[in-house]
């Protein structure tokens, strides 16, 4: 694949960078938009419970793990930005089942294997290369516990064209595109068995050349 091609080293020092200073400059991104119930109604009814683990890929300054707290025992996030993690702990101050955690950007290297009920990750993958998702993807499948549950949302544009499209260093936000065929691809790559890929349209501007993509795995 095209994205395989990346230079994985300098690719994560750029992106750390470019957060640190988005999140300074007060980002909020997609977290400030209703996408909880989006991500719940994906999973199975009646799954969430007290007795679960979650994490979080690319948690920003935790606006979903605020929300997913009292549903659930812990909630854990991990992000390529420190500054935004600091942001995030002094946020979430209040709550003794939030946890933030550094990640270089393409690993879970904080967490042993079979440690999560829910891996989840919203807005993020689609802001990042597809060598590292692949990277996260495999990284997910080893921390979930047996059966648990990836469940992850991208942007999929509607000239296909557009989806075969990568990026490499960036200077600012950028959004890619994922096609149907490429998440079936890596997530069979990575290990995960494929549950579900729900098709979302979106309520903006973006609408006219844009959709949501929900893709739902299972260990």
């Amino acid at each position: 694949m095209l994205w395989r091609c990346i230079k994985t080293e300098d690719i994560l020092s750029n992106n750390r960078l470019v957060w640190d200073r988005i999140h300074l400059e007060g980002y909020h991104g997609y977290t400030t938009y209703p996408r909880l119930n989006e991500l719940i109604i994906n999973l199975p009814i009646g799954w969430l419970n007290k007795n679960q683990v979650l994490l979080e890929i690319g948690c920003g300054v935790g606006h979903f793990m605020e929300a997913f707290a009292p549903m659930v025992r812990e909630v854990h996030g991990v992000d390529i930005s420190e500054k935004a993690l600091k942001l995030g702990a002094k946020r979430l101050s209040h709550l003794k089942n939030a946890y933030f955690h550094v990640t270089k950007g393409n690993e879970l290297s904080a967490f042993q294997d079979a440690t999560f009920d829910l891996v989840y990750s919203v807005a993020c993958f689609q802001h990042i290369p597809k060598k590292i998702t692949c990277d996260y993807l495999k990284e997910a499948f080893r921390v979930l516990k047996p059966l648990g549950l990836l469940v992850f949302q991208v942007i999929t544009y509607h000239d296909p064209q557009i989806n075969l499209l990568d990026i490499t260093l960036i200077e600012k936000e950028k959004t890619i595109g994922y096609s149907r065929e490429q998440i079936v691809q890596m997530v069979n790559e990575n290990g995960l068995s494929l549950e579900s890929i729900n098709y979302q349209k979106l309520k903006c501007e973006a609408k006219k050349r844009a959709a949501w993509f929900w893709t739902v795995c299972k260990k």
